[in-house]
């Protein structure tokens, strides 16, 4: 990913792509026929950083990070996305349109859920401390510039300031 990302975008400060421009880049992943994808959804959102050096991932200085991945809400509708510490869930789905009104893609919202623990380590509960990690996952809705077997996501996560 980090070719694509650097041959489509230069380099420089305020990289802040819209959506517009992360589904040209899920477009031209799809159209240059590598159906590489990362699956990150068992990755804690704080340990992403350290598996940078895969293909499919790029770390922004700003601490955003882009995945490409397969599209998880597809595959486990409305199952929790667990990892070692944590859930992401689904928090909210839109369909992106163009000017005349077609249906292009679908964007989907998750939250991390961190698990909370007693004193001495053991799991209290599962995934019932919200944390500032979202998710935002975009993929392309099938007939749309895309054939049914092309099924991958465009993630960014970041943690948030607020």
């Amino acid at each position: 990913m980090t070719n694509l990302l650097e041959e489509s975008f230069p380099l420089g400060i305020g990289f802040e792509p819209t959506e517009a421009d992360l589904l040209g880049l899920l477009k031209l992943k799809i159209a240059g026929g590598d159906g590489s994808v990362f699956d990150f959804y068992d990755y804690d959102p704080e340990d992403l950083s350290s598996a940078n050096t895969k293909d499919n991932i790029h770390c922004h200085d700003d601490g955003k990070v882009y995945v490409f991945a397969p599209p998880e809400s597809k595959v486990r509708r409305g199952i929790d996305m667990d990892t070692s510490n944590g859930s992401w869930l689904l928090i909210s789905n839109s369909v992106i349109r163009i000017d005349g009104g077609e249906r292009i893609a679908v964007k989907s919202l998750y939250c991390f859920y961190a698990d909370e623990l007693n004193c001495d380590g053991a799991l209290l509960r599962k995934g019932r401390r919200k944390t500032a990690w979202t998710m935002r996952e975009f993929r392309l809705i099938s007939g749309v510039n895309k054939t049914s077997g092309e099924d991958i996501a465009l993630c960014v996560v970041r943690k948030s300031t607020r």
